[in-house]
């Protein structure tokens, strides 16, 4: 029985050995890095966007650092941003400058801005931002290039001469309206139509048209009388990779830029797409790699484990085993159980069967190798 017992042993640390290394190995890995600047003052830079070439997945998303001042901005449309966020997949435009409308007896009685276009992987964040007309006496429209249909409209009704700050978040007609935003909004053009243009009480009045942050409630004292100001408001973007499908970019591998243990989303507003982290699994990922798997047995609330269980963490997943004691007194019970009934086949079998034993427990560590290969279990 010493001999059979003693191999018992030996199968189980080699087990525990194999596993620890496997652990080992997946650590190591998690922590390669790529050699691109991602930082430009306090403003991440995660990947699609980028500084350098190479760094970037293109010009769309090149980011140009002002190492002065520490202000990032977007090559292409020279945007400020001050945040970029891969997991709702949107971007903080810092300086979103308002349009300044002048109203006097030249314009008559429409006046509309230039078209604004947002870009190709770029629309306005429906969920997240708002449309403001700040002014006298007017009724705004919005206008979608793309649709050529009006997307909506408000007016706002005051004294020009009454300089009370406009007061947000709401707008409720006084000094200030809102409009709906409209869904998947990219090319716009905003109309306005004064309700009186032909009286001196409209001459060199001024009003304001913007999208901002729905939050942001930080706007100066207006002065409806000049339109020499420049107001300046955040703004909210979504954006999304590629200009196709997910299914039609998989085809063309080269242009398919989602990484490992990945899921792929069309995005419809701007005809392409977006990825994201597999369950079970976190990062950014548009890496080839960079989605890691998330360790649920870290903390407590990641997992379901009950009380007095052992949390094991997997790849993408975890499972729960009883605790330490009970894990250890399972472990002797199978081990006993294992060596007699290996000496009661000896005992009982043909004399070849003697020499099998080795290769039998060779069959178990391999058996264990591959539990180790598919399981990431943390032996703490």
């Amino acid at each position: 029985m010493a001999p059979d017992f003693i191999f018992l042993l030996a199968f189980l640390i080699i087990c525990r050995s194999i596993i620890l290394c496997q652990a080992a190995e997946i650590k190591a890995e998690a922590t390669a890095s790529d050699d691109c600047q991602r930082k430009c003052g306090d403003v991440e830079i995660p990947y699609p966007f980028g500084m350098t070439r190479g760094c970037y997945l293109d010009e769309g998303f090149r980011v140009i650092c002002n190492e002065a001042t520490g202000s990032a901005s977007l090559a292409v449309l020279g945007w400020e941003v001050d945040s970029i966020n891969i997991s709702n997949h949107s971007l903080r435009h810092k300086n979103f400058r308002g349009l300044t409308v002048p109203f006097n007896r030249s314009v008559g009685p429409y006046v509309s801005s230039f078209p604004q276009i947002i870009g190709q992987h770029f629309s306005i964040s429906q969920a997240k931002n708002k449309f403001v007309a700040m002014g006298c006496d007017f009724f705004a429209y919005l206008f979608d290039e793309e649709t050529r249909k009006v997307q909506g409209s408000c007016s706002s009704l005051c004294n020009p001469d009454d300089e009370v700050p406009v007061q947000l978040p709401s707008c409720s007609g006084l000094r200030c309206c809102e409009i709906s935003f409209p869904e998947n909004l990219r090319n716009y053009t905003v109309w306005v139509r004064r309700m009186d243009y032909r009286t001196e009480y409209w001459e060199n009045q001024c009003g304001v048209f913007t999208f901002m942050e729905k939050d942001y409630l930080s706007v100066n004292k207006m002065k409806f009388s000049t339109c020499n100001e420049s107001y300046v408001v955040p703004m909210i973007h979504e954006w999304a990779v590629g200009n196709t499908s997910c299914n039609k970019a998989r085809e063309r591998e080269d242009e398919y830029v989602c990484g490992q243990n990945t899921e792929c989303n069309d995005y419809d507003p701007l005809k392409g797409y977006r990825c994201q982290c597999s369950k079970g699994y976190r990062g950014n990922p548009y890496l080839s790699q960079g989605c890691r798997d998330i360790d649920e047995c870290a903390n407590a609330k990641d997992n379901n484990c009950p009380e007095k269980t052992r949390c094991v963490n997997t790849e993408g997943s975890y499972f729960c085993l009883p605790n330490h004691r009970r894990m250890f007194e399972l472990l002797i019970s199978l081990g006993t159980g294992l060596a007699v009934g290996l000496l009661i086949l000896v005992a009982i079998g043909p004399g070849n069967e003697k020499e099998n034993i080795w290769d039998k427990y060779g069959s178990m560590s391999q058996d264990c190798y591959s539990f180790g290969i598919d399981s990431e279990v943390d032996t703490d």
